[in-house]
C-alpha cells in the first residue's frame, strides 16, 4: 500500500529486459553419447545424425533457441558451412576453426588447421596441443560442454560440473 511497493516495478522491468542481452551458445557437446549441435548466424541449428536422444534433442533445440528443426552435420550441411569427409568434418564458426574429429586418423591432417577438436574418443594431449580438446575424457570429467564464440576465439566455455551448485549431501571434489 505505500510507495515502496513501485520500486519493485524497476526490478521487473530489469529483469525482464535482460532476456534480450541473452546469446544462446554456439556449440553444445553432451556429456557421453557423442551429440552435439552448432548454432548457425543466422539461427539455424546444426545436430549430429543418427544419434537417437530425443529429449537432449528437444532440449538443445530451446537452449539454441532455433527455428526450424535441425539439421544434420553432413558435409556440405548449413550452406556449405561444413566440409566432411570420412574421418572429420570442418566448420568456420565466427572465425573459430572447430573439427568434429570422428576417427583418431583424422587428428593428424586437423589438428593443424583447428582451434577447437570436439571428437567421441580420447583426443592425446601431445598430438592437439595447440586446440581445445573435447574428448571421451573431458565429457566424462566435466559433463556437457557449451562454447561460446566471438571474433575467431572461444569467448565462453560452460560445462556441466562447472555450473553445478555445492549440495549439502555431496563430497566435496
Amino acid at each position: 500500500r505505500t510507495n515502496w511497493r513501485l520500486q519493485g516495478l524497476l526490478g521487473i522491468g530489469y529483469a525482464l529486459s535482460s532476456l534480450f542481452w541473452v546469446r544462446p551458445p554456439d556449440l553444445l557437446a553432451d556429456g557421453g553419447n557423442g551429440l552435439v549441435a552448432l548454432r548457425l548466424e543466422d539461427g539455424r541449428m546444426l545436430i549430429t545424425p543418427g544419434k537417437k536422444d530425443p529429449i537432449t534433442r528437444e532440449a538443445w533445440k530451446r537452449r539454441l533457441a532455433a527455428q526450424d528443426d535441425p539439421e544434420p552435420i553432413v558435409d556440405g550441411a548449413g550452406n556449405g558451412l561444413l566440409r566432411c569427409d570420412g574421418l572429420s568434418c570442418l566448420a568456420l564458426l565466427k572465425g573459430v576453426p572447430v573439427v568434429l574429429a570422428l576417427r583418431p586418423e583424422a587428428l593428424l591432417e586437423d589438428c593443424a588447421n583447428a582451434q577447437l577438436i570436439v571428437a567421441n574418443f580420447a583426443v592425446p594431449k601431445d598430438v592437439c596441443a595447440n586446440a581445445q580438446r573435447i574428448d571421451r575424457w573431458a565429457r566424462t570429467k566435466n559433463g556437457a560442454h557449451a562454447l561460446w564464440f566471438q571474433d575467431g576465439k572461444i569467448e565462453r566455455l560452460e560445462t556441466v560440473h562447472g555450473q553445478r551448485l555445492a549440495h549439502p549431501w555431496e563430497v566435496a571434489k
